[in-house]
């Protein structure tokens, strides 16, 4: 990412003034697909630090970290139309694997809901312990139609925290 010889004022041009201030810093590439990037070393230090950050208020609350697969089946998809009304999300989709085409379709996940609410379904029925306050820290997927670094890529970096609690007091 070039330089800017002079930073844009904010008031005249929010938007050039934001590239500008992230050229300068020099905080990230653009990627060779829209809306990707590649974080610098100082870029990828700021994620550091709120990792770090958020993790040491998340330790103080006793919760913890998980990582859950990138792959979503196509049934996980087919439940949340039926309970999202007009829910189309616009998902990557693998639908071959070499030449072969799948038999189903799978998704890479927007989110994780879907995992997680899955997820809780089973420690539940295996465990029955409450409460489960889990976190993750990952990269997701979402097909953007329009970009901005850091704030609104194709693929970035998540942070996606999913509690459970019993009702009764």
């Amino acid at each position: 990412m070039k330089k800017p010889e002079k930073i844009t004022a904010r008031t005249t041009d929010f938007a050039k003034w934001y590239i500008d201030v992230i050229a300068q810093a020099d905080l990230m590439n653009y990627g060779p697909i829209k809306g990707t990037i590649y974080f610098k070393p100082l870029g990828y230090k700021i994620w550091e630090n709120i990792v770090r950050i958020v993790n040491s208020y998340f330790v103080r609350q006793k919760i913890e970290n998980v990582y859950f697969p990138l792959l979503i089946p196509q049934d996980f998809i087919e439940k949340e139309k039926k309970h999202i009304k007009g829910f189309a999300p616009e998902l990557l989709t693998i639908t071959k694997v070499g030449d072969k085409s799948l038999a189903e379709n799978i998704y890479i996940r927007p989110t994780s809901e879907l995992l997680f609410a899955d997820y809780f379904k089973a420690e539940i029925a295996k465990n029955n312990i409450l409460p489960i306050k889990l976190n993750q820290w990952s990269q997701v997927l979402r097909w953007e139609k329009t970009t901005n670094p850091f704030l609104r890529n194709t693929e970035f970096l998540w942070q996606e925290g999913h509690t459970i609690h019993s009702s009764k007091t």
